[in-house]
Parts: structure tokens; C-alpha cells; sequence
């Protein structure tokens, strides 16, 4: 075994973003479509502790499909 020195680590790739909730501005929106609210709040919730944004939830249907829209509200 070669001990080696200065080799660069590769960056972290981490969990793939599900939702857009950091990148979302003021006013932004996305539709979810699915009934369990927890699978979209819980991810605001975490997002708005380390960014500071602000999201409101609500149940809709749109095009006949019931589901969860996200905005940002702050």
C-alpha cells in the first residue's frame, strides 16, 4: 500500500433533492399529487429551519387529480 499526499476528495453527492423548496421564490408553487400531507411538510419543515422560508400547504384537486400544493409564502 502507497500512502499518497495532497489527493483531492471527491465531493459528496448526497440524497437527490425531491422538491424545489430551496430554490422557490416568494409567491412559487409546485403540486404534489399525492393524500399524505407529512410527505411534503415534513421536507418544508427541515428546509425552512435551515433557510429561513416560509411555506404554506393546502389540499386541492386540480385536472380531477387530489393531491398537496406547496407555496412560498415568505
Amino acid at each position: 500500500m502507497i500512502i499518497q499526499k495532497n489527493v483531492p476528495i471527491p465531493a459528496a453527492k448526497g440524497r437527490p433533492v425531491k422538491y424545489p423548496l430551496a430554490t422557490m421564490e416568494v409567491g412559487d408553487s409546485f403540486f404534489v399529487a399525492t393524500d399524505v400531507r407529512s410527505a411534503v411538510s415534513g421536507p418544508a419543515s427541515r428546509c425552512r429551519k435551515k433557510t429561513g422560508y416560509r411555506f404554506t400547504i393546502r389540499t386541492v384537486e386540480e385536472d380531477g387529480i387530489k393531491g398537496i400544493r406547496v407555496w412560498r409564502v415568505a
